[in-house]
């Protein structure tokens, strides 16, 4: 599977949430910067120019609407493709995400496999320009496979 190059914004205050969240996304070969509250999401938009973000609809420094609304309403964030992550799975809330622009919703903790596929389909239609591609030297970043049925060896008898 090949995601290098597409950059990532993951808004988490949860440390240990964002940190095992960034290094899943970094195996699949993305480039992730994680931002642990609203103020250091606009310099990280501003640094990285994300593809897409994954925002953290559990924050403490301002409500998670007003945020969406922020995003959808700033020049430089309104086309981004957004996926909003919350511990709450309450249908009125993914309703209200939905109606402020999220295109997606991933309820924590989740499963890395729906992570990998929610980013995966979120990015498809996304492309890369083409200095990114020549940033790597026209190259093909080498990424990790993910674990699945297919590439996973049979186990190996030993005889003694």
């Amino acid at each position: 599977m090949a995601n290098s190059g597409h950059r990532l914004l993951l808004v988490e205050t949860d440390s240990l949430l964002a940190e095992v969240t960034s290094y899943r996304l970094q195996l699949l070969g993305y480039q992730v910067e994680v931002a642990g509250s609203t103020a250091d999401l606009w310099t990280a938009v501003d640094k990285l120019k994300p593809h897409a973000v994954l925002i953290s609809l559990d924050i403490d420094d301002l409500h998670p609407m007003e945020l969406l609304e922020q995003l959808a309403s700033d020049t430089t964030t309104a086309e981004l493709p957004l996926i909003a992550m919350s511990s709450q799975s309450d249908l009125d809330l993914v309703e209200r995400v939905w109606k402020n622009g999220v295109s997606d919703y991933l309820v924590t903790p989740y499963d890395p496999i729906i992570l990998e596929r929610k980013v995966a389909r979120l990015l498809s239609d996304v492309p890369r320009t083409p200095d990114e591609d020549d940033a790597n030297g026209g190259e093909e970043e080498e990424s990790i496979e993910p674990v699945s049925e297919e590439n996973i060896a049979e186990p190996v008898a030993m005889n003694a």
